[in-house]
């Protein structure tokens, strides 16, 4: 085992290691947006109690906040698939490479993985700018075709991962 075969290999599975990584990009995308559509539910919530409105926590409860806690769920299924298909590209690479242990690749891999690098604040800024749009152009109006019944999830996400994979 070498680092050079272990680069080798990584090299070879660049497109590979793109795809993955892009799937780790929304599946991000879309928990943030879960994460953040549970926050404003709980906050209405914690608003309707302060005001003393007793009969409304409730319904919002069984409606808002259900669902964006369905669609956190969601989002971190597909986050832990693919973090699973990272980890099993990383574990194919050892065996492409003869290297010794999953611990000798996985720099190589996350190296070449924009998601597994820590961001400057401004780096930071610009991808929320950049998430933003991307939430808005593609992922709202897929997540309100669910919603409304037009659209069954699993098409949703499955064009989604397409789309990322551009």
């Amino acid at each position: 085992m070498s680092k050079e075969a272990i680069q080798e290999a990584v090299d070879e599975a660049k497109e590979h290691i793109h795809d993955v990584d892009m799937s780790i990009v929304g599946h991000v995308a879309g928990l943030s947006q879960a994460m953040d559509e549970l926050r404003q539910g709980l906050d209405k919530i914690d608003e309707c109690i302060n005001q003393r409105k007793y009969e409304k926590p409730s319904g919002i409860g069984y409606n808002e906040v259900a669902h964006s806690f369905v669609f956190l769920q969601r989002a971190l299924a597909g986050l832990q698939g693919a973090v699973h298909d990272k980890e099993a590209l990383i574990s194919n690479l050892v065996m492409k490479s003869r290297a010794n242990s999953y611990e000798e690749v996985e720099p190589f891999v996350h190296e070449a993985m924009g998601t597994m690098r820590i961001l400057t604040e401004e780096e930071k800024a610009e991808n929320k700018e950049l998430s933003e749009q991307y939430f808005q152009e593609v992922i709202k109006p897929r997540l309100e075709a669910v919603r409304n019944g037009t659209a069954e999830p699993k098409e949703v996400f499955a064009e989604m991962d397409e789309i990322l994979k551009k």
